[in-house]
């Protein structure tokens, strides 16, 4: 009990600095006292009074080293050195925390050394030591290697100057052990399981040091992962009450899926080293610096088949894992989705395979596929003829890996790289197992498979299969029948063209709009996202089935507006309802007084969630009606509504969904807004909106807040023309002051923008009208082409990107007197400390100089135009580094600047409708390439 309150009292009432920190703080000379007595705990006989001083020793440590407690690391390494395992067990806790929390980069050169070889002596010592304490010794060593790989590109002589020296005595050492018979004694495997994260750890970070040790483990592992195999079946895929773990006498355990983990990111990070290519594939150039060692009796080929192999057998349904599902149908289908966050062994071999062998081999990696699961399928048949009620896992597994990998099957068949014979894998294993109704995740997976292979299919037998999907819907099927055939309809509809699809449409309509009203979580999600691409097959067909579709999608929305994510995607299918003309008048009269009720009745605990969905919606029906002018009821009822709701709330998120829906409500009825007039004040629509522009410029308002407020303002400036002129310069006088103050530089970019348009057509206008502007004693041209420059190299966005970019060249063309003395943020000025740069150094304040305007602005430019040159040849050439990551030989299409991602259409910054916005498209802008020559 002592102990225990130790531990809180370390925690609570030892330094205001600690997060759990209450008070009242424990006296200095009380701290002192108790920093003296408390390494004598370290060696006593309990081993719980032990763990919980070393806590207490470990967030005390946190405070005081090494200011008031100096002789700690010496008292703890007089403990290391002392050969007795209690004080050794006592210590290693301590350092457990203490390397991973407390050392700093520059404390390692003074730790390390002292360190390095009682680690190793503790790990060699299995007779004095217990697995566990030895585990612990090389759990730490691996965090000293993760502490060399942080500061490697500062420094990147260290790691070979720390661990040069002593590599070798750990990777021979830790070899002999791993190959030595796993014992019965508890830790043994937990002892394993950090060997295999060091070596892992020193594989990722440091592989050329490691890779002429990493050889011998090639075979050792394999052995590991062979070994296993049975055991794993025997007590974990084909026994509920089987635990997959080793036991201790006390009633401890280990978990040995986290073994298996390690045994397969072992070969995932070989998978993507080059230097380990010989291991998988015969077309490598010639290595001579590494002989690798293949597992004995196989070559690539073979041995790849065989990592293939044992992963399908990995990746077999375990009887827990189905007992789960069958109570918690979302866990299926979110454990069962290709980008899950859900991890355990099934999950692990099967990213091993698809994941990285695939990517790196894709070919070969197939072909092995291809001869494992032939195996694998005879094995299946041959146990359900022998009466094995467990047959059919392997069955379902080989055809969720073969279905995963069935992209690079079709290509590499058309491209003779593959053989695959697809027919007899229908004739043979699809059609027989497809029949098993008293076995549904099996007939699940096979409806799913044949979605797979859908544009391989002849048409006959696609219709056949998209037919046993849609029966499958019915509420009497078991749920992974149901499940998978939503999954394979929507497969269906990703590879078949809609005229093959179209005469199905309705029966899936019929049969899927039940299923909606009944799901919840992760099964809607599934379901919403097959039921999208269903309504896009036929617009005409869609707008008869509108008596069922909006009901049952306003229904989701109502249960779930509060829901950022589920709302978003619900708004995502009136999205694409709102074109279809058939669905313009029930919009008005179903859907929008829904959801004007909904804006106007919520309750106060969820009213931005809400707030936000119903204003996000109504943006979505403006932007994509197909009927102008719009319908009367979205300026007088709705408008006056949201202006209000507008003008009188300080929520960010429905502040920023409001800018969005006032830009296109000027965009589609400006006309409209100008005509309106408020009964009340007599203002008209467009008096209203810059009014609440005003509010959005004050300085009070968070830059978050307004971060879209720039397009507002040149959808403003754009479509207002004459009718705002008048109010132009005391509009730009707000955007420079709020620009003076402002750090955010997705607000920032979204002010220049307004700039850059006007300096398109009125570029002398703009620039004397700033030059005279004064803000607290500074022009607003120096204001704003200070914010230009610093942030103009995180601007975001294909079409802001080129306006603010050629705005910039035409104001260094320009030769305008008032730019002339303009200076603006130069070059960061480097730091020149020889030192380890510690965590602490590196976060202080940057350092610039300055540069005259029109030398920043010829640098940015210069910029610009190699990076769209890169851009333009859609090409990143490949480069090595010390890691010799193999991943710029992955995928021909991988990217290397977040820029390019964002102009490829990856991420859309631009407020998610920038590709949608008719007056961008439309603007000659969005069409200039900035890199002619």
């Amino acid at each position: 009990m002592a102990a225990i309150t130790l531990k809180s009292l370390a925690a609570t009432h030892w330094s205001p600095k600690d997060e759990k920190f209450v008070g009242p703080e424990v006296p200095e000379t009380t701290k002192a006292a108790v920093r003296e007595k408390l390494l004598t705990g370290l060696s006593d006989d309990l081993n719980k009074i032990r763990v919980a001083i070393a806590y207490a020793i470990s967030r005390i440590a946190q405070h005081d080293w090494p200011e008031s407690w100096p002789h700690l690391f010496d008292s703890l390494l007089e403990n290391l050195r002392s050969g007795d395992s209690k004080q050794v067990h006592g210590a290693m806790h301590v350092l457990s925390e203490f390397i991973r929390n407390d050392i700093t980069d520059q404390q390692f050169p003074i730790v390390a050394p002292l360190l390095f070889p009682e680690l190793f002596k503790i790990f060699n010592e299995e007779k004095l030591y217990s697995p566990q304490t030895r585990a612990r010794a090389v759990a730490i060593m691996r965090d000293f290697v993760e502490m060399l790989n942080t500061v490697k590109e500062e420094h990147p002589d260290a790691a070979q100057y720390y661990l040069g020296p002593i590599l070798n005595d750990w990777m021979t050492n830790m070899l002999l052990f791993l190959k030595t018979s796993p014992s019965t004694e508890f830790g043994d495997y937990g002892l394993r399981l950090e060997v295999l994260n060091l070596v892992c750890k020193l594989l990722e970070t440091f592989p050329k040091m490691v890779a002429q040790y990493i050889t011998g483990y090639i075979p050792v592992v394999w052995d590991h992962i062979t070994g296993l195999s049975q055991r794993y079946v025997n007590e974990v895929v084909n026994d509920g009450d089987g635990e997959f773990a080793e036991e201790h006498s006390d009633g401890e355990s280990f978990g040995m899926e986290n073994f298996l983990y390690i045994l397969f990111e072992f070969f995932n990070l070989l998978a993507s080293k080059k230097t380990f290519r010989p291991l998988f594939t015969t077309n490598f150039k010639k290595n001579e610096k590494i002989n690798i060692q293949i597992p004995e009796g196989h070559n690539q080929q073979k041995f790849l088949e065989e990592i293939i192999y044992y992963c399908l057998i990995y990746m077999e349904m375990t009887q827990e894992q189905m007992d789960l599902w069958i109570s918690d149908v979302n866990q299926y289908v979110q454990d069962e989705h290709e980008e899950t966050y859900s991890f355990n062994v099934r999950i692990s071999a099967q990213e091993l395979i698809i994941d990285c062998l695939s990517i790196f081999y894709p070919f070969e990696t197939v072909n092995a596929l291809i001869n494992a699961t032939n195996r694998h399928f005879q094995n299946g048949i041959n146990a359900r003829n022998n009466g094995d009620p467990n047959w059919w896992k392997i069955h379902e597994t080989c055809l969720l890996a073969i279905g995963r990998s069935s992209v690079i099957i079709t290509d590499g068949v058309e491209q003779n790289q593959i053989q695959f014979d697809l027919g007899g894998l229908f004739n043979h294993v699809i059609l027989e197992d497809i029949s098993y109704s008293d076995l549904p995740f099996l007939q699940g997976r096979t409806l799913w498979f044949t979605s797979q292979f859908a544009k391989s299919l002849p048409n006959e037998l696609a219709s056949q299969y998209i037919t046993a999907a849609v029966n499958a819907l019915q509420p009497n099927q078991p749920f992974p029948v149901k499940i998978s055939s939503v999954k394979a309809l929507k497969s269906f509809c990703s590879y078949l063209e809609n005229e093959k699809l179209q005469p199905f449409q309705s029966a899936i309509l019929e049969n899927m709009a039940p299923m909606v009203n009944d799901a919840s979580d992760d099964i809607l999600f599934l379901i919403l996202e097959t039921f999208t691409d269903i309504i896009m097959i036929n617009p005409e067909i869609t707008a008869q089935y509108e008596p069922i579709i909006i009901p049952i999608i306003i229904n989701v929305w109502v249960k779930n507006c509060d829901d950022p994510l589920m709302s978003s995607f619900v708004t995502d299918l009136f999205e694409i309802l709102a074109p279809n003309p058939g669905y313009v008048e029930p919009l008005q009269t179903k859907v929008i007084p829904v959801v004007m009720q909904s804006l106007l009745e919520t309750e106060k605990e969820t009213f931005s969630g809400v707030a936000t969905s119903c204003i996000e919606l109504i943006t979505v029906l403006i932007r994509k009606l197909c009927i102008s002018p719009l319908p009367s009821l979205y300026v007088e009822q709705i408008f006056p509504n949201l202006m209000h709701l507008l003008s009188t709330t300080d929520d960010q998120s429905i502040l920023q969904t409001g800018q969005d829906y006032l830009k296109y409500m000027i965009q589609k009825a400006l006309p409209q807004l100008i005509a309106w007039v408020e009964p009340n004040t007599g203002k008209n629509g467009i008096v209203l909106i810059v009014e609440f522009i005003a509010k959005m410029l004050e300085p009070s308002q968070s830059d978050n807040a307004s971060i879209f407020l720039g397009d507002l303002i040149n959808k403003l400036i754009l479509k207002g023309g004459n009718d705002i002129a008048q109010i132009l310069p005391d509009l730009l006088s707000a955007i420079t002051s709020r620009v003076a103050i402002s750090k955010n530089t997705i607000f920032i970019q979204s002010m220049i923008c307004v700039f850059a348009q006007l300096i398109q057509s009125q570029m002398e206008t703009v620039i004397s009208f700033l030059a005279q502007l004064n803000i607290d004693g500074k022009s607003g041209l120096e204001i704003i082409l200070r914010a230009w420059c610093e942030h103009y190299d995180s601007f975001q966005g294909v079409y802001k990107t080129k306006l603010c970019t050629i705005a910039l060249s035409k104001l260094f063309t320009s030769n305008d007197q008032n730019l002339q003395g303009i200076t603006v943020q130069g070059d960061l000025i480097l730091n020149e400390n020889k030192g380890i740069m510690t965590r602490s150094k590196s976060s202080t304040a940057k350092q610039y100089n300055e540069l005259p305007f029109y030398v920043k602005a010829i640098k940015l430019l210069a910029n610009e135009y190699q990076r769209s040159l890169q851009e333009e040849d859609s090409y990143v050439e490949g480069y090595e580094e010390e890691e010799d990551t193999w991943e710029e030989d992955a995928a021909d299409g991988d990217f290397k600047y977040l820029s390019e991602i964002v102009d490829y259409g990856y991420i859309d910054d631009d407020g998610g409708y920038e590709e949608e916005d008719e007056d961008i498209k439309n603007d000659p802008i969005y069409e200039v390439k900035i890199n002619v020559k």
